[in-house]
């Protein structure tokens, strides 16, 4: 991210020699170069890029003189600090990177940033794009550079994803979905849509359409990654998101009480605390939040965070979705439950043999029905955690998510990462983990099961999020009809050593159908 001096040079194949063809030096020479590119259909043109010039934008050169004379993208005209910009600028495809027009706000970075990539189409001169930490730029018009010293600027980055995901929510009314996102924080989506994201320091967005991209942003606090996000199941409009920064940025943790529209700092917690996940109370009242290195803590009314000493720092936690003031933790083979808004934790049932449990999740209505997945397998309880069936044929389980059930009234259906019957994949099941379907396919992988994250939609069945870890987040609809259900309910706990039916796979023509649909093209 820093450099002083960078350098170009142009090499001779008949006399073996190297030129400096630095296009600047001195006092304008603060940074170094990236991307470099060659025009295939005119000799001797050649442009380069700055990859980190952080102010007052990014820069790029192009020369048709095989780097004797160079021309820039911007310059000090008539003097600093006023700057002339030779281009025209549309970011139709990205609104939130900011004025959809050329800025001269000495910082704004509008050019870019970490330029590594810069490329000229090989057939067709007019046409080039170059990367940068936030989006990919382009045109048709380059050769304008040559004549008019003014081209056309454009956001490229099309359906291109590099979104790191934390967590994402869907609750059962408002906005479809929230996402916590790492280095441009998170988004909320306002209706069954999805969209793209691009910028590195914008913090989430209002989605409206499948295909037109947001344009609001969660502001106050600002921070540079959301490490999770969570809703009141009572009242949906009410969330909490934790950030991973430090006190430049604000309090880590902030609330909203209108569905992500705006937010508050909460300044109950203190400063240089951070991380970590976060659970909401069902009424929207009180705050869990395992930190990163602080223990978990607990804030009622936004009123100071408390350390609580009876959960340990490692547990994973959630919040009861239907009733106010229950709690819960998982932590080695042990499960805990608070009744008293998080103060108090003690450890109510055993999670068999598992030592790291992954998630817990909460049915949205009914108190008390709770799922664990761990490195033993998927848990589930229907007194509180109390007991714990162990699914059978379950190896292992990562993130899991209850949606909406296959029909009115029935129970929601179940996803899970997870490895059934030796298979690791993306699971759906409609009858409470008796029978499973694999919803993904040997080209859908997502890159790493174990660290995506996932949730599923409470409003529309066999809906489900799939945050991966670099790749953005896809979203699957269910198409078709899923094989007959091979096994049978059983009112026993099933030990993991039953053997369940491997898998079933639906048919290509009928797998759900996995979309991607939020992109941050870095």
């Amino acid at each position: 991210y820093d450099g002083t001096s960078g350098s170009v040079a142009r090499y001779s194949i008949a006399d073996g020699t190297w030129k400096d063809i630095t296009p600047v030096s001195g006092s304008d020479l603060y940074f170094g170069f990236g991307g470099v590119a060659v025009d295939l259909q005119k000799s001797g043109t050649i442009m380069v890029a700055a990859l980190n010039s952080w102010w007052p934008d990014g820069q790029i050169f192009r020369s048709t003189d095989s780097g004797t004379t160079w021309s820039p993208l911007w310059a000090w005209s008539p003097s600093y600090p006023t700057m002339a910009k030779y281009y025209s600028y549309n970011a139709a495809l990205a609104p939130w990177l900011g004025p959809n027009s050329v800025d001269f706000t000495l910082g704004d970075l509008q050019i870019g940033w970490m330029m590594e990539a810069l490329v000229i189409d090989p057939f067709d001169s007019n046409h080039w794009l170059y990367g940068t930490g936030s989006t990919i730029y382009g045109g048709q018009d380059l050769l304008k550079w040559d004549t008019v010293h003014n081209v056309t600027l454009n956001s490229r980055a099309d359906g291109i994803e590099e979104t790191s995901v934390q967590g994402l929510v869907a609750p059962p009314s408002g906005p479809i979905l929230y996402s916590a996102l790492g280095d441009i924080e998170g988004i909320y989506l306002l209706t069954a849509t999805l969209s793209e994201l691009f910028d590195d320091d914008i913090t989430g967005f209002v989605h409206s359409s499948l295909t037109t991209p947001p344009t609001a942003a969660y502001t106050n606090p600002k921070w540079s990654t959301c490490a999770d996000i969570d809703y009141a199941g009572l009242n949906p409009a009410y969330l909490v998101r934790i950030g991973t920064g430090d006190s430049s940025s604000g309090k880590q943790v902030a609330l909203s009480s209108d569905s992500g529209a705006s937010w508050s700092q909460h300044y109950g917690a203190a400063d240089n605390v951070s991380g970590g996940k976060v659970a909401l109370s069902a009424d929207g009242t009180t705050v869990l939040w395992k930190t990163s290195a602080n223990g978990v803590q607990v804030s009622a009314n936004q009123a100071t965070f408390s350390v609580v000493s009876s959960l340990p720092s490692t547990a994973v936690i959630a919040a009861d979705k239907k009733t106010s003031g229950i709690f819960y933790g998982a932590s080695g083979s042990s499960f805990y439950i608070s009744n008293d808004n998080g103060n108090t934790f003690a450890m109510k049932g055993s999670l068999g043999t598992s030592s790291s449990p992954v998630k817990i999740v909460v049915h949205p209505n009914v108190t008390g029905d709770i799922w664990v997945s761990s490195d033993k397998g998927l848990y589930h309880s229907t007194d509180s955690g109390a007991t714990f069936t162990a699914m059978s044929g379950i190896d292992q389980a990562w993130a899991i998510a209850l949606g909406a059930p296959s029909s009115s009234g029935g129970y929601p259906a179940l996803f899970a990462a997870a490895n059934v019957g030796g298979t690791i994949g993306y699971f759906r099941s409609d009858d409470q983990g008796v029978n499973w379907v694999q919803i993904n396919d040997a080209a859908h992988g997502f890159g790493s099961v174990s660290s995506n994250v996932i949730t599923a939609d409470l409003r529309t069945y066999g809906r489900v999020y799939i945050g991966t870890n670099g790749r953005g987040i896809f979203y699957g609809d269910v198409s078709g009809k899923a094989p007959p259900n091979t096994a049978t309910s059983t009112t026993q706990p099933r030990s993991l050593l039953q053997p369940l039916p491997r898998p079933r796979h639906l048919p290509p023509q009928r797998l759900e159908r996995l979309l991607q649909a939020m992109v941050n093209a870095e």
